[in-house]
């Protein structure tokens, strides 16, 4: 069933990954370079940033063709969730405040967990993300964390009026878009 969509996403990802390691090599090197001026470092800086985030996409979707063929290793490491959490948030206040979005958390000192981090990340941050698009201007995104029955819940929640009729088993397809 997936067949189409992995090859699409292994071929998408490898056809990436030279141009942006390069793009990311010229950034850098222009970065050391002592002839920019303010403004251009700081166009070269978030130039940079971009390749890094492009290069993190292209990972991910490397990641999808492994797991969609059986062939994903997944580390299984100790995981500080509550430290991991905190993290995102940081980096989901700068897309927030364009909408005037509030965020709040509810975390223990500490929460560990065994998994692989870097995905724990990206599906945590992939629910961070979608709280704060999909959401009203000025809303809030509430993000809470528990240890119940031995397992570790993390919980994202907005303030947008949910999903509509029919729309819960479509949010679990690959690269499914909610219509704003």
């Amino acid at each position: 069933r997936f067949a189409p969509v992995s090859r699409f996403t292994a071929n998408a990802a490898a056809q990436l990954e030279m141009p942006l390691a390069l793009m990311q090599a010229e950034v850098e090197v222009a970065l050391e370079s002592d002839s920019s001026a303010s403004e251009q470092r700081q166009l070269l800086s978030d130039l940079s940033e971009q390749c890094a985030r492009l290069s993190q996409i292209v990972d991910g979707l490397l990641h999808l063709s492994r797991a969609d063929d059986r062939r994903l290793a997944l580390e299984q490491e100790p995981v500080d969730l509550v430290r991991l959490v905190r993290e995102l948030m940081e980096d989901a206040e700068i897309l927030a405040e364009p909408a005037g979005l509030s965020l709040e958390c509810q975390l223990p000192d500490t929460m560990i967990a065994f998994g692989d981090r870097r995905l724990l990340a990206q599906a945590v941050m992939n629910l961070i993300d979608n709280a704060i698009k999909y959401n009203h201007a000025g809303g809030r995104v509430a993000v809470t964390a528990a240890a119940a029955g031995g397992e570790a819940v993390v919980k994202i929640g907005n303030t947008c009026p949910g999903l509509a009729s029919g729309e819960g088993e479509q949010i679990f397809e690959r690269f499914y878009r909610r219509q704003s």
